[in-house]
């Protein structure tokens, strides 16, 4: 017992000795600051599209140039995901689509309206006339099955054109229906019906589609990974899948919304009393926080392809300016307008 008293003291000793112990004296708390991690920068440059009225502009922040690609007549266009390509049409009316290479004067006709291009750049979706379709009294019918046309609007299915090979015949992937493409979702194209209220999903080339009655959605945009939407109804802001809406907790009315590229964040235009200004929406916690600076918001928003950043219009009349933010809502201008205009791409 002895020896095990003189050990237990032994390494009371060691162990006092090891910690600093000095008479009991208590150690100084550590009063240096804690280093926070410094804001990623924002690009030296970036490459934006906008639309000025119909007309189709081009600026690159970096070398501080913008030019006039085309008078479109239309605001039906998309941008490929690398910038290279733009697809427009003139809608249901004139359903007929030219796909153009940025710097190039000629262009591809192909039959469509509402194109939009596939994340992944693979594919250009659209909506293509069907004749043998039409629509009477919100119900699609064979055209012969109907004595006269009047009153009736030619339905149009949803098609994908391989995007490397436009000339080839398109996929199908949604039936007969007043469509409008809203977008892509896992792979997937997505259409809104305003006469039915129906939302539709179609994989190209993937057989029947899914349909979901949606109600009045107002402004809808959707999450381009994992099929979920967010819709306004009533003013209030919902989101989740179509058939499962839930509310979000947003003050003031939201005008429009915009999924980032993983679909993580959103960015929603809310307008409370006569103001409007842009938040932004963590879709995981529920967290909205808004953009400092984004007072008098005009027009729409437009995130980069990778999600990092996103661009934005404020201001009033013809004392417009285009800004650009990160994640961590630092902000830096990038040009002014004179003119109302409305962004539809940025690259990363």
């Amino acid at each position: 017992m002895k020896k095990v008293a003189t050990l237990l003291v032994a390494m009371t000793l060691l162990l006092s000795a090891c910690s600093g112990d000095k008479g009991g004296e208590d150690t100084p708390p550590d009063t240096r600051p804690i280093p926070t991690p410094t804001p990623e920068p924002l690009p030296e440059k970036n490459v934006l599209f906008f639309l000025a009225g119909t007309d189709l502009y081009i600026t690159d922040t970096g070398k501080e140039t913008t030019e006039l690609l085309e008078e479109l007549g239309t605001t039906d266009v998309s941008i490929s995901p690398d910038g290279s390509r733009y697809a427009f049409s003139g809608g249901p009316e004139r359903p007929h689509l030219n796909v153009t290479r940025v710097g190039e004067k000629s262009s591809i006709e192909l039959p469509g309206y509402s194109p939009s291009w596939s994340p992944d750049g693979k594919y250009l979706a659209a909506v293509v006339p069907d004749p043998n379709y039409l629509i009477c009294d919100a119900k699609a019918q064979k055209a012969a099955a109907t004595n006269s046309r009047k009153g009736c609007d030619v339905a149009g299915r949803a098609v994908a054109y391989d995007a490397h090979n436009l000339q080839k015949d398109p996929q199908a992937a949604v039936g007969a229906g007043l469509w409008e493409v809203v977008g892509w979702s896992a792979g997937k194209i997505v259409v809104y019906d305003e006469e039915e209220d129906v939302l539709s999903v179609g994989k190209p080339g993937g057989g029947n589609a899914a349909r979901v009655v949606l109600p009045d959605p107002g402004p809808l945009s959707i999450d381009p990974v994992e099929l979920r939407v967010l819709a306004t109804q009533s003013q209030l802001l919902y989101i989740g899948d179509p058939t499962e809406l839930h509310p979000v907790s947003v003050s003031g009315t939201v005008d429009f919304t915009a999924w980032s590229p993983n679909g993580t964040k959103a960015l929603l235009a809310v307008t409370d009393g006569v103001a409007r200004d842009l938040r932004i929406f963590d879709v995981e916690t529920g967290e909205v926080k808004p953009v400092e600076g984004s007072k008098n918001l005009v027009g729409t928003v437009v995130w980069s392809n990778d999600g990092e950043t996103f661009a934005m219009v404020t201001g009033k009349k013809r004392s417009l300016r285009a800004t650009l933010c990160n994640l961590a809502l630092t902000c830096e201008k990038l040009f002014k307008s004179d003119g109302a205009i409305d962004l539809i791409y940025l690259d990363s």
